[in-house]
């Protein structure tokens, strides 16, 4: 089967990755995230929807030099029955009061008309999307992306 050929929807996955905080390692999570929804059967502009959100949950901790971002991203890509699940996961992150830096990062307006933001896109294109902080000791940021599953061809 090659890639271009539409795939038959699966119902149980489970992928987990982490990654060091490198603007060089975006590409990589871009094309795993890609082959993923892929494989899940999502029609390709309803693909580069998903794609594009999970990409803009991520894109600024991978940007970020100025040494007050995260170390690492882990990413869980999953499945149940009906949906396509993400968990993110940003270890490491800067302690401090009000917003989480992940929680700043998705506010920031881009595009054009400078109103967009990452936070907008992803409660655009997904079913559910939280963002919060682990409690604990190890100042863990996170954010959970839910997407209904695309139907049986």
């Amino acid at each position: 089967m090659s890639d271009a050929e539409p795939q038959v929807p699966m119902s149980s996955l489970r992928l987990d990755v982490t990654l060091p905080c490198a603007a060089r390692y975006l590409p990589l999570l871009t094309k795993l995230t890609v082959r993923t929804v892929d494989y899940l059967g999502f029609h390709e502009s309803l693909r580069d929807e998903v794609v594009q959100a999970i990409h803009a949950a991520v894109r600024g901790v991978f940007e970020a030099d100025d040494g007050t971002s995260y170390r690492d991203v882990e990413v869980q890509l999953a499945t149940t029955d009906t949906d396509m699940l993400v968990h993110i996961r940003y270890l490491g992150a800067p302690s401090g009061a009000g917003l989480t830096p992940i929680e700043q990062l998705l506010s920031q307006p881009e595009g054009s008309n400078g109103e967009d933001t990452p936070m907008a896109r992803l409660q655009r294109t997904m079913k559910a999307v939280v963002v919060g902080r682990e409690a604990g000791d190890d100042s863990v940021d996170y954010c959970e992306l839910t997407k209904a599953l695309p139907a049986d061809p």
